[in-house]
């Protein structure tokens, strides 16, 4: 989706402070209490792969349940948004939510990132910290860009080692933001997810990852990029992209929107047309296709979906697009980070 200043800021109905937050919590507690009433109290079964060999990190499972935590440090942050405080962490783990994630700006201050993390860990949620990557990037020659990722990431991996397997490490925010734009700038951006993914690995070589497609990172381009033709790194057994058995794919998910026919839903206020179902079966169809066709069950998450919650919204109309969007993530066991 096109990144705005308001998009995140608004979506909680936050301006600032503390307080706001803080009073949605009834709003995610009704969001955990839907997660819960679909799911049909059987056991979740182990995630294997193609070969019948991979058993995915435990924390995937946690992202099933989470929520992104709109704000920003002090000293450092993407847009305008509120203050980072820990006691959203505390509401966010009220709320009945496993997992949070939030961006680290590439040059965010570590020192206050580290605490952030902490406060989420401290709360026993699982974490996604997700890197907002430089538009100098796409400016530069791809060698350079690979090569500034891959040392910032070198960085973090090296400071934040000792941090539970719950802390997972997100490549990037979708690369369109950042200056990639269109279908052949797609190897590069592919290169930056590569290169991030093999300074990790290096450092720590069992840390969970979220790479993601180029673009917006939605799943209709997932094929080909996501792929070991463009994750090409090796594992210490030999094994690669598809044998990783800490690697997850993010997707993100606003539809409709007016990026295709059937409204702006996620931020606008019209009301759903008749055949808006199609939009979002859309998105759900070509990621499940994607596992199909590489013959893989590796995690995908939604690690950003969800819409404005203006008041003047039907509420028939959100109770019945939230059910269908959480009933195709569990269906098709996705994770789900509001």
């Amino acid at each position: 989706m096109e990144l705005n200043p308001k998009r995140f800021a608004i979506k909680y109905g936050l301006r600032a402070g503390i307080q706001p937050y803080l009073s949605t919590l009834s709003f995610l507690l009704a969001l955990q209490m839907m997660v819960v009433a679909h799911a049909d109290g059987t056991s979740v079964p182990s995630i294997e792969s193609r070969d019948g060999g991979v058993v995915y990190a435990p924390v995937f499972e946690k992202l099933k349940k989470g929520v992104n935590q709109d704000a920003n440090m002090p000293d450092s942050g993407a847009w305008v948004r509120v203050q980072h405080h820990p006691n959203h962490m505390k509401a966010i783990k009220a709320a009945g939510f496993e997992s949070v994630r939030f961006f680290m700006p590439t040059g965010g201050n570590i020192d206050t990132f580290t605490q952030r993390i902490q406060d989420a860990v401290d709360n026993d949620l699982a974490v996604v910290v997700c890197m907002w990557g430089s538009p100098s990037w796409a400016r530069r020659d791809i060698a350079g860009a690979v090569t500034a990722i891959s040392n910032r990431w070198r960085t973090l991996a090296t400071r934040w080692v000792d941090f539970p397997n719950d802390v997972v490490f997100e490549v990037l925010n979708e690369v369109h933001g950042i200056g990639y734009h269109g279908e052949s700038t797609f190897a590069d951006a592919m290169r930056l997810y590569n290169g991030a993914v093999k300074a990790i690995r290096a450092v720590d070589p069992d840390r969970p990852i979220l790479v993601a497609p180029p673009g917006f990172n939605d799943s209709d381009k997932l094929d080909p990029w996501v792929s070991e033709d463009y994750l090409d790194y090796t594992l210490s057994d030999g094994g690669g992209f598809f044998e990783d058995p800490n690697i997850g794919v993010a997707i993100h998910f606003y539809r409709p929107n007016n990026r295709r026919k059937g409204g702006n839903w996620g931020m606008g206020t019209e009301p759903l047309k008749a055949d808006w179902k199609e939009f979002v079966d859309y998105e759900i169809a070509h990621a499940v296709d994607w596992k199909t066709q590489y013959h893989t069950n590796m995690p995908i998450i939604a690690s950003e979906w969800g819409c404005w919650l203006f008041e003047s919204r039907s509420k028939t109309q959100l109770d019945d697009w939230l059910d269908y969007h959480l009933g195709l993530f569990e269906k098709n066991n996705f994770g789900s980070m509001w």
